[in-house]
């Protein structure tokens, strides 16, 4: 009995173990389907480790109706299963707290700091500005991100400046690291030292407004803190000085009374203001001298980059003026097909005027190659063709990019002259296969235009100049300033003497003796400003071997009149630079990138490329993206907002700046803007109108005197009055305006009265033989009509429009 207890108690264990073994498989299989399978929530909310991966799948460039197909994309490569998904709404929101935690880290550096300097530069996009800006702290570049304009005034400007540094401290007061240690929006001011600009005149004037800016902030604040020293008698007749002094300029007590409520209200909202700038003023007069000049220290420089293109347009300047200069014969003129159908079916007066608003030489020549193989419009151009061509060639062998000169690009025309020399027989070669390639046989008038450019000896010339230009003075000095910092940042830009004098002074030196780079014993430890290899060497052995087949005189003397420009620019647009006269620890405190890339970047790939990809995407997404790669914006998030509390703010935040409607906002105002301008405008033109049509009225009314004499007789010209004599000038520049379009006739004020009487002389000498040939009546404005092709007129030299595949019809 008992073995048979023993053994029923074993076979239901048994049994129980074999239930227990069959349910295994399941069990794991439901362990392993609850490992691998994830929610991307948190307690109802996204976690923070995927609002970070959500904020750096943008950053890198994702479309935000993308991301929720990449994280169950690369969840599934990983055997993962996503258990929920994030919309396109929740994204853009994500990406929202990334704009705030940037603001707040731009507050915070500066809060850790005692100098930085600021850059900014602007672009417009579809006919809307866009201002971009950054600070330089700690040898860090911050992005302050885009900013919308309605203009590109200083004003303007500086008004972006002042806003933008107020939405960032409000975003760091409200946070719990502004909770904690509130920061003063003034602070910005005090501790800026410097700005990095192009050298625009708006630029200079933006950044005198930010000298007298932080001057003003920095009375304010010294102001307050010897308003608190003061007793309380002694504050109330301070007061009492100051609001008398107002009621005095109102015109008395009775005059104040009779002002509005309102109108008072605002004339006592400046009493604060005035109250801390009145004692501001007195505290900072108590300073030494180099206390002074320590508080309000502001240091500017201009763009290394903008440096270098005046230097090169001021070269090409000189060049161009050249040829006549010396009697030289000029390089071919090369027309647009309006000047060149008036040039060849007009008469000489319509050639004339058409070669005269045409454009020749290298620079043009590279312009119009730029818009037949590299074209900014990517639907016209030839910029395959060129690829395949030379890919296919039996000299070439690879595709070939040429240079964007159809966009605004730093170095591309020098860059452009040394592929042209380089390559000169093959793009022979490939603008007749182009030709021959049409059914027509016939070149376009832009690629004619190539062909006689590339074909032309003294068009080679200007590209040779070019050429050594560049790869002897332009690319050298810029490798220099393009090198990282010891400190692996950029190069700061009062420490870029030593490299202008070195530029200026090879220069001068080449200037000398132009056989330096002419010269048969061509090396470039010499002809290289810094010694170092050419960026391009076979560009210069090229333009070597075309010397022989050149007017070696006119290379010489072009060569030096370009290098005079370029050393003229070098040496007045160096000098804020050259002379600034820094101490170490000035240019430590001043410390600037020495180019301003940064922020023309910026503008390139977030107001053009990215609006371009997404055009209704809104500035502050742009920027939240941007600024987020930008400024490491993850990591101070992750460093520095990490509490629940810092994560709770950047969500409250970025839903209010959703809800808020900005970009709505800002349309809105852009319209506005519009608006009165448009009403400023045509006020000023219905006035501009009206005065010039009682001016003709006047003028028609004259009574043309046409007898030289009483002009030259200095008896019978004393007897004519300075006002009959403009009267008679007006007539004359009136009819010849009506018939040529343009007058010989220059502007009266600043002329003696014995040079109008030449002019009228002049004048008559130009209108009467027209009325003796009956090509104008003698009182004007009636013009004998012309049958003549060619005569409606001649076209502004602009951009080629026929740069397309193909023939034009």
């Amino acid at each position: 009995m008992e073995l048979y207890t023993k053994k029923d108690a074993a076979t239901r264990k048994k049994d129980a173990l074999s239930r227990k073994v069959s349910r295994f498989d399941n069990r794991l299989e439901a362990g392993v389907a609850k490992l691998s399978t994830q929610s991307l929530l948190d307690d109802g909310a996204f976690s923070n480790e995927v609002r970070e991966c959500v904020r750096d799948i943008v950053s890198f460039g994702a479309p935000v109706d993308s991301v929720n197909k990449i994280i169950h994309a690369v969840a599934k490569a990983l055997n993962i299963r996503i258990c929920d998904d994030i919309s396109s709404r929740s994204v853009g929101r994500i990406i929202l707290e990334g704009l705030v935690g940037a603001q707040v880290q731009v507050v915070d550096a500066v809060k850790n700091t005692d100098h930085f300097t600021a850059s900014g530069d602007g672009t417009s996009h579809k006919n809307l500005n866009y201002e971009s800006r950054f600070i330089f702290v700690k040898d860090k570049l911050l992005a302050l991100g885009l900013t919308q304009a309605p203009n590109h005034t200083s004003e303007e400007q500086m008004a972006g400046w002042m806003a933008l540094i107020r939405e960032m401290y409000a975003a760091y007061n409200a946070s719990p690291l502004g909770r904690e240690h509130p920061e003063d929006f003034r602070t910005f001011y005090i501790k800026i030292t410097g700005m990095m600009t192009d050298h625009a005149a708006d630029q200079k004037k933006l950044r005198a407004l930010f000298l007298e800016m932080k001057k003003r902030m920095d009375h304010e604040i010294r102001g307050e803190r010897a308003l608190l020293c003061l007793s309380a008698p002694k504050l109330l007749d301070v007061i009492y000085e100051i609001t008398d002094t107002k009621i005095q300029a109102a015109g008395g007590m009775a005059a104040w009374d009779a002002l509005t409520a309102e109108e008072r209200t605002r004339r006592n909202s400046t009493l604060h203001t005035e109250l801390t700038q009145k004692f501001g003023q007195a505290e900072f007069e108590k300073l030494t001298p180099e206390e002074r000049a320590e508080a309000l220290f502001f240091h500017c420089g201009g763009c290394f980059m903008h440096k270098d293109l005046n230097a090169h347009k001021g070269g090409v300047v000189r060049m161009i003026a050249a040829w006549l200069k010396h009697g030289f014969s000029q390089p071919i003129i090369l027309m647009n097909k309006d000047n060149a159908a008036a040039a060849s079916s007009g008469s000489s007066a319509a050639k004339e005027r058409a070669e005269k608003v045409s454009s020749r030489g290298a620079v043009k020549l590279c312009e119009l190659m730029g818009i037949l193989l590299n074209n900014k419009d990517d639907k016209r151009g030839q910029q395959d063709s060129h690829g395949v061509y030379f890919a296919a060639h039996e000299h070439i062998g690879h595709s070939i990019r040429f240079p964007d000169t159809s966009n605004t690009r730093y170095q591309c025309y020098s860059l452009a002259a040394a592929e042209i020399i380089v390559n000169l027989p093959v793009y022979r070669e490939m603008m007749q296969f182009i030709r021959d390639r049409k059914m027509s046989l016939a070149y376009t008038n832009l690629e004619k235009n190539i062909w006689e450019g590339i074909n032309d000896l003294r068009t080679i010339v200007e590209l040779v100049v070019l050429l050594w230009y560049g790869q002897n003075f332009s690319h050298p000095v810029m490798r220099i300033v393009r090198a990282r910092s010891s400190a692996g940042g950029p190069q700061n830009l009062w420490d870029m003497g030593p490299a202008i004098r070195q530029l200026i002074a090879h220069l001068e030196r080449v200037i000398a003796d132009p056989n330096i780079i002419m010269g048969p014993n061509l090396t470039h430890t010499t002809a290289s400003m810094d010694g170092k290899p050419w960026e391009r060497p076979e560009a210069m052995y090229a333009a070597h071997a075309l010397l022989p087949t050149l007017p070696l005189n006119e290379v010489r003397v072009v060569f030096v009149e370009f290098l005079e420009g370029a050393l003229e620019k070098w040496r007045s647009f160096g000098s804020d630079v050259l002379e600034s006269n820094l101490t170490d620890a000035q240019k430590r405190k001043a410390a600037m990138p020495a180019t301003n890339c940064i922020n023309e970047g910026f503008l390139g790939s977030n107001a053009r490329v990215a609006l371009r990809r997404a055009p209704n995407a809104t500035v502050d997404h742009i920027n939240a993206k941007a600024q987020y790669k930008q400024n490491g914006t993850g990591e101070f998030i992750a460093e520095k907002l990490n509490t629940p509390a810092a994560q709770q703010f950047l969500r409250q935040e970025a839903r209010a700046i959703s809800a808020e409607g900005r970009q709505r906002k800002r349309k809105i105002a852009q319209a506005e803007h519009d608006q009165r301008t448009v009403n400023e405008h045509r006020e000023k033109r219905t006035k501009f109108d009206a005065k010039k049509a009682k001016e003709i009225a006047d003028i028609n009314k004259c009574v043309p005197i046409f007898d030289a004499s009483r002009f030259t007789d200095p008896a019978m010209l004393k007897e004519i009055l300075v006002p009959q004599l403009d009267l008679q000038l007006k007539w004359h520049r009136l009819r010849e305006l009506e018939v040529d379009k343009k007058t010989e006739i220059p502007a009266l004020s600043k002329l003696k009265k014995n040079q109008k009487a030449d002019l009228i002389v002049a004048a008559i000498g130009r209108w009467m033989p027209r009325v003796s040939a009956g090509e104008v009546s003698l009182m004007g404005p009636e013009v004998l009509q012309t049958t003549e092709e060619g005569e409606e007129g001649v076209e502004p030299d602009d951009e080629e429009d026929d740069a397309g595949y193909g023939e034009q019809d």
